[in-house]
């Protein structure tokens, strides 16, 4: 029994008075990932978060160095990079550091703050995303009119206080849901080598919704009723905080390319018609290869084209930007929501 190995080795004089503590908090540690995975999260999260911080700093200070000369578009933008820098800052120490070590001890306050924060600038992120979508297909689309009240860079801002308010708002369950559980060892098998303390082995951070918890449930039944909650959440945040997103992005990206189609078909409509008042002159002249002469051809706008390649350029770079972190946050979440009391059991056998 490794619980028993504890305590007799705790007898020993070259020990001290605190081994049995340190000895059985070691062993209940319950390691989710092996050596080999831990270190590749670890720096698939420092290269990321890595990469996030340099990259949307730098973006950050430059707009904000001649933020009197920008768009509202760049409002947005700087809504965006600040959101995912906040996230880059705050994700490997409050989030994956606790449940790569086994053990969370930073408090109740950060068990909350952890995931409410970092959940509120995933939100704001893509909410931002969807919005800048929306506002560059009316961007292009009133290009010829006057600019109207979207256009102005105070009701942007609005727009972006605005993102943050819902994203706080939606990661308040967050804030509400996630509580410390702590397991101890139980007192009466301690008691059996004249140990009188009830110790904790170990603290986790974990979702503990209140219709799990108050409906009077069983420990099997709440812990089953718990593991279904966290499979909804993480599916849910796949959905809303991915799909969703890149869904607005391609219905976007699809409406504007057939809006410029649009106005380009119209533009060769009216100059077909300009063409038959007033023939143009004959067209360039050039030489073929075997010496025929040939009418060079008329070449059409390529601005649609353009827009077209950078409107779906955008689309491609966010799913495959946010899929690793999509598809490595859900595989940890799940992973970690495996925190049972049959990890005392263990230490006791």
């Amino acid at each position: 029994m490794r619980a028993e190995q504890c305590f007799l080795q705790s007898n020993g004089s070259e020990v001290g008075e605190n081994f049995w503590k340190e000895c059985l908090r070691d062993q209940a540690r319950f390691q989710l990932f092996t050596t080999t995975e831990a270190a590749f999260f670890t720096a698939a999260y420092s290269i990321i978060c890595g990469v996030g911080l340099l990259s949307n700093g730098l973006l950050i200070y430059v707009l904000f160095a001649s933020l009197k000369k920008r768009n509202p578009g760049d409002v947005f933008i700087i809504n965006l990079a600040l959101s995912n820098f906040l996230l880059a800052a705050l994700y490997i120490p409050f989030l994956w550091l606790p449940v790569n070590e086994g053990d969370f001890t930073h408090g109740l306050f950060f068990c909350k703050f952890a995931n409410a924060l970092p959940g509120s600038n995933i939100f704001c992120s893509t909410l931002t995303i969807a919005v800048m979508a929306v506002d560059r297909y009316y961007a292009v689309v009133n290009m010829n009119k006057s600019q109207i009240s979207t256009r102005n860079n105070y009701f942007a801002i609005l727009v972006a206080g605005l993102i943050w308010i819902v994203a706080l708002a939606l990661s308040l369950p967050y804030l509400l849901h996630y509580n410390l559980l702590s397991f101890r060892f139980p007192l009466e098998y301690a008691l059996r080598f004249n140990k009188t303390e009830e110790i904790i082995l170990f603290t986790t951070c974990t979702l503990r919704p209140q219709s799990c918890v108050d409906s009077g449930l069983n420990a099997e039944d709440e812990k089953r009723c718990t593991e279904q909650v966290e499979l909804v959440v993480s599916i849910l945040q796949a959905v809303f905080l991915y799909l969703v997103p890149l869904l607005i992005l391609v219905v976007y990206c699809v409406k504007l390319t057939h809006f410029l189609h649009k106005a380009d078909r119209r533009r060769q409509l009216r100059l077909l018609g300009r063409r038959k008042n007033h023939p143009p002159p004959p067209p360039p002249i050039t030489a073929s290869s075997g010496g025929i002469i040939e009418a060079g051809p008329v070449k059409t706008p390529a601005r649609s084209t353009r827009a077209i390649k950078l409107l779906f350029a955008m689309a491609a770079s966010y799913a495959l930007v946010w899929m690793p972190f999509e598809v490595l946050s859900l595989y940890i979440h799940l992973r970690s929501s495996h925190w049972t009391e049959d990890t005392v059991t263990k230490v006791m056998r």
